[in-house]
Order: structure tokens, then C-alpha cells, then sequence
């Protein structure tokens, strides 16, 4: 990196994920200032520190968008980008076990959520990326969402808004290129987390849950090691991409 300090975004501040994603960039002491972006904004949940600036942003309105990028000071630049938010079940969605089970509304809120608003994310913060340096935004997705790798089908909405954000993801990398070829755009898998988003299916999965600490780690580690020649492309936890 050319900067000695670096200005960072986490939209979905608040979840399991992006807290964390928070706490870790504020005890880094290259970290000069960490915008948490989150729907509500609860000053005791993210905590205090100098660093921090909690914004309110909801990701699923596009005026939200409008009103947050107003907050910033004139000419503010941001070196990472990470949209940690995303559904999979809430009071009124739950993952499909089969294709009786699709609802148009339910499925248009996981994709308004896990496909749309990544998509406006890059609208509105891919041009207050850092120019002429290295600057990433990076989204979380799932490996569920690699057509190549569906081998037990359900969650049609959830899988549809993960393939649909990873073909974004690569649209924009591909025009972001022309722009500002220093600029990365990558999808991380974060892999199976302790979260709210998993708690429901736990106790029936056949994976260890890492915490949700140890998945900042690894997504942070992820982001310190892509290239420009990552960029447009999904990776796991491990570094290892995921395929389409």
C-alpha cells in the first residue's frame, strides 16, 4: 500500500460478521478511521473508539445510500470496502427445501437484499475508492451459490442471490478496470460462522462453526493478499476461489 493510514467501510456493521470486521480493523494500527454502515445504528453495539463513525444505511433503499455518502467530508476516500450484510431466513423467509415451497415475495427479498443492494453498494463506493492505488471492495457471498458446486439442490433464493451478486461482482470488476486499474472487486465465502444467519441449521450441519472473530481473520487476511488479477473473481475463507 502507498498510504500509511487506511480508511475503511463495513456495511452491515452491526451483524455477527461485520462487528467483528470492525473491532478488527480498529485494533490495527494502520487503520486511520472505520465507517460502520448499518440499518440502525446503535452507538453501545458497535462500541467507542475514536476511529469508529456509526452511519446509518439501509441497504435495501436506495435513498439510504443518497443520505449516508452526505455524511462523509468532502473528498473522503475509502481503501476497503466490505458488505458483510445478507438474509438467508427472518420472520418471513425461510430457505426452500423445494421448489413448491418458492414465494415471489420471499424470494425477492433475499435478492433485494444478498444481490441488489452489493449492486448499490458498488454504485455509490466504488467511486470513493482511493484513486490510483491499490483499494478494494470486497462482498461476502457463499459457495452455494457456485452453480458448478450444487450438488443438493433447495435454498433456490438464497443460491439464486449468491450466483446472481457473483456475476456482479465480475460485471463490475470488468468496467472498474477501465477506470481505475488499481481497484480489486472480490466475493469471499466466509465459510460456516457462528452467526444468527446460521444459527437455525447448526445443529443439523456436518460443519464446524468458526467464530466469528476467527472468520474477520480470515476474511481480512483474504484481502490483504488479492491482486488486481483477483479481481471479478469469489474466493473462501482459505484464499482458494470458488467457482462459478
Amino acid at each position: 500500500m502507498t498510504n500509511d493510514k487506511q480508511n475503511i467501510a463495513i456495511i452491515g456493521a452491526s451483524g455477527g460478521i461485520g462487528g467483528a470486521l470492525v473491532s478488527l480493523f480498529l485494533n490495527r494500527p494502520d487503520t486511520a478511521c472505520v465507517y460502520g454502515f448499518s440499518r440502525s445504528v446503535d452507538p453501545n453495539r458497535l462500541g467507542k473508539n475514536e476511529k469508529l463513525v456509526g452511519c446509518q444505511l439501509d441497504i435495501t433503499d436506495e435513498s439510504s445510500f443518497k443520505s449516508a455518502i452526505e455524511t462523509l467530508p468532502d473528498g473522503f476516500v475509502f481503501d476497503y470496502v466490505i458488505v458483510a450484510s445478507g438474509l438467508l431466513h427472518s420472520m418471513t423467509v425461510q430457505p426452500e427445501k423445494s421448489i413448491q415451497s418458492v414465494s415471489k415475495l420471499s424470494f425477492i427479498d433475499v435478492l433485494t437484499v444478498n444481490t441488489v443492494g452489493p449492486a448499490l453498494v458498488m454504485k455509490y463506493f466504488l467511486p470513493l475508492l482511493r484513486p490510483n492505488t491499490r483499494s478494494v471492495i470486497a462482498i461476502l457471498s457463499a459457495r452455494v451459490g457456485s452453480i458448478s458446486d450444487n450438488r443438493l439442490g433447495g435454498w433456490y433464493a438464497y443460491r439464486a442471490s449468491k450466483s446472481a451478486v457473483n456475476m456482479v461482482i465480475k460485471t463490475a470488476a470488468i468496467e472498474q478496470a477501465r477506470r481505475q486499474k488499481q481497484h480489486i472487486i472480490i466475493g469471499i465465502h466466509p465459510g460456516s460462522v457462528d452467526t444468527a444467519l446460521s444459527k437455525p441449521f447448526q445443529s443439523r450441519s456436518q460443519y464446524h462453526f468458526q467464530r466469528v472473530e476467527s472468520a474477520a481473520e480470515h476474511i481480512e487476511a483474504v484481502l490483504r493478499q488479492c491482486d488486481v488479477a483477483s479481481s471479478g473473481k469469489v474466493f473462501d475463507w482459505k484464499g482458494d476461489e470458488v467457482l462459478p
